[in-house]
């Protein structure tokens, strides 16, 4: 248990509710500690009222799944990570040793409930307690097994991602000579090169291991006593970097502890960046493992709302064609009337702002169809009433968009048909293509998260479409007197 004896013991009772803040007064350590939970209760306040009020709020379906302690006498810091890859603040002062504390208990990801630990006018000692009923969703990130010593300033380079879901690890800067002198990831965010900044000394030469498209590092070798002595990184195309530093310490390897669905180790996670203390060397380090960075997303449209369809759609004419044939025979005659329209259609699907944070920001997406679902038209019989939805199998979307952004078709339709022409008459056809607008109109589907190790993710996500359409040719025959 990260801390020492000193103070009054204290244990979180269960409770049947989800996590939703934790309200921590800290400033060169860690104050006082308190939970709050969905349905408004809350635990008492564990220490003290020194140092200012700090709070860490959860989104709906968040839990958080690693902490970390900094921890010498007394609770130094503290430190948060969520099922969403959220990182919290470092909460207290630069102080103690690390311990990484994970709610993963072999077979399955559990979320924090509450604390144990011992204190007084400040915390003294603390631990999680894991909720063993809450059932969480897939994992983003895990931090595995420290190795090195605890000299140094600490450093997180996973604090230098917003948001880790979209982020993939493109190189690896190590500078070692007869140990590992510094170390420094580079990541590919959404196209942009974010370094971690470097985390060491100057000292050694530099070695770059740069990362193919798509290509993951799934193990890491190293050396390791009081510095870190060693590196060397195995990628998923069995190619493997040089190895960095000397023969120093002990030898170990790293490997993802699970796949962050289940349990089978090494299936669906790669490297991502490293936790640890550093100063003219690099004296400890924690690797830090990531999903599979994503590299395909399908959308699939399910439902549509056709209450919100039949409100806002507004018929008006987009195309009209009139044409006439003369019958002057005293028998009826067949005439072949053959109508063409360049018809057209756009739309714009706009994820909600809970799906985007689900699959990770706004992505360019396929997007497909089921049943009747598709893009709005004028239903065929209902021109006065309502609009419909409905997908031809020639005018499926079967492209792909960016979530907000509008997606334009054109293509021709006709219309063929054999109009019987009474004696000594005149036949009028009109033809009129009715245009849709139809704003805000509600769906749910389903978008389907590839990732670079072959594995996908189902996630539930909802949105709204803007949709301009003119794709059916409607017509009318009268008949008069010659």
């Amino acid at each position: 248990m990260p801390g020492s004896q000193y103070g009054s013991s204290f244990a979180d009772t269960a409770v049947n509710s989800d996590l939703t803040e934790i309200r921590i007064r800290c400033g060169s350590r860690v104050d006082s500690i308190r939970c709050f939970y969905a349905n408004t209760t809350s635990t008492p306040v564990h220490g003290g009222n020194g140092g200012s009020e700090e709070i860490f709020r959860l989104g709906k379906d968040e839990a958080i799944i690693t902490m970390w302690v900094w921890c010498g006498s007394d609770i130094d810091a503290i430190q948060f990570q969520t099922t969403t890859g959220r990182v919290s603040p470092k909460y207290g002062g630069g102080g103690g040793g690390q311990f990484i504390l994970r709610g993963h208990n072999g077979r399955r990801e559990r979320a924090l409930m509450g604390f144990r630990g011992r204190a007084s006018g400040i915390l003294y000692n603390l631990e999680p307690i894991w909720s063993d009923t809450r059932q969480l969703g897939t994992l983003n990130v895990a931090v595995g097994d420290r190795m090195g010593t605890t000299n140094g300033t600490s450093f997180d380079m996973l604090s230098t991602i917003t948001d880790p879901f979209p982020a993939n690890l493109k190189s690896i800067k190590v500078r070692s000579g007869s140990r590992i002198d510094a170390i420094e990831c580079i990541f590919n965010i959404n196209g942009q090169m974010t370094p971690s900044g470097r985390k060491g000394g100057g000292g050694g030469g530099e070695g770059i291991f740069t990362l193919n498209n798509n290509e993951r590092i799934i193990r890491v070798e190293g050396r390791a006593g009081s510095r870190i002595d060693r590196l060397q990184f195995f990628t998923d195309q069995n190619r493997f970097s040089p190895i960095y530093g000397g023969n120093g310490g002990s030898p170990f390897v790293w490997t993802p502890p699970f796949d962050g669905t289940a349990s089978a180790a090494n299936a669906n996670m790669c490297l991502l960046c490293f936790q640890g203390t550093a100063q003219g060397e690099v004296y400890r380090l924690a690797p830090v493992w990531a999903a599979d960075p994503p590299v395909k997303f399908s959308l699939i449209i399910d439902t549509y709302d056709t209450l919100t369809q039949e409100m806002t759609g507004k018929p008006e004419i987009g195309w009209s064609d009139q044409r006439s044939s003369t019958n002057k025979t005293d028998q009826i005659v067949s005439h072949k009337a053959t109508w063409t329209m360049e018809a057209h259609k756009s739309s714009t699907v706009t994820l909600s702002q809970e799906s985007r944070t689900k699959v990770g920001g706004r992505v360019y997406t396929e997007i497909t169809v089921k049943g009747k679902a598709g893009v709005p038209f004028l239903a065929e019989g209902e021109v006065e009433a309502k609009a419909g939805v409905e997908v031809t199998s020639e005018h499926e979307w079967g492209k792909s968009t960016t979530d907000g952004e509008t997606v334009a078709r054109t293509f021709t339709v006709g219309v063929e048909e054999s109009i019987n022409i009474p004696p000594c008459k005149r036949m009028i056809g009109k033809a009129v293509g009715y245009q849709m607008k139809i704003s805000g109109l509600k769906w749910r589907g389903t978008m389907r998260v590839t990732y670079a190790g072959g594995s996908t993710k189902d996630v539930p996500v909802e949105g709204s479409m803007d949709s301009v359409s003119v794709t059916r040719i409607h017509t009318s025959y009268e008949f008069e007197d010659i």
